[in-house]
């Protein structure tokens, strides 16, 4: 988590080409899938603390673990999955566990991303280049 990939990130913003708009779009799949990583953390938070009888809007949240494992598939997502997020983003329990991030595993600028869900799943949704930035890539390899 030392933020490698971050680094070349802004070296190309600021030295280097530049993201036109399909390098854009083809980030989408990260933000997606960080977006649900950190929804569902927070999911698991809830049901590890005894707190799942606290949800309002349950469909939401069985529809968010019904997703599974964002890291074992390419991640698209549609204007049901993001409106699930938004109001499951916008219950009480979720914000408590919010606040109490350090012992949930859920990085800050998952928040960028949860506070703006349905425009995030909005078919029209292009990443910006501060969600490029905010996005968490694994890095396997080398980069070039």
């Amino acid at each position: 988590e030392s933020g490698k990939s971050t680094i070349f990130k802004q070296m190309r913003i600021l030295y280097g080409t530049g993201y036109d708009r399909a390098d854009l779009m083809a980030h989408r799949k990260y933000v997606w899938g960080n977006m649900i990583e950190a929804i569902a953390a927070l999911l698991e938070a809830c049901a590890d603390r005894g707190r799942t009888a606290e949800l309002v809007h349950t469909e939401d949240a069985r529809l968010i673990e019904d997703l599974g494992d964002v890291n074992d598939k390419p991640m698209e997502i549609t204007s049901e999955v993001g409106a699930a997020v938004a109001r499951l983003w916008s219950e009480q329990v979720i914000q408590d566990l919010w606040r109490e991030r350090s012992t949930v595993q859920v990085f800050e600028m998952s928040k960028h991303f949860l506070a703006r869900a349905e425009q995030i799943a909005s078919e029209d949704y292009v990443p910006t280049r501060e969600d490029l930035l905010y996005t968490r890539v694994r890095t396997t390899g080398i980069v070039e």
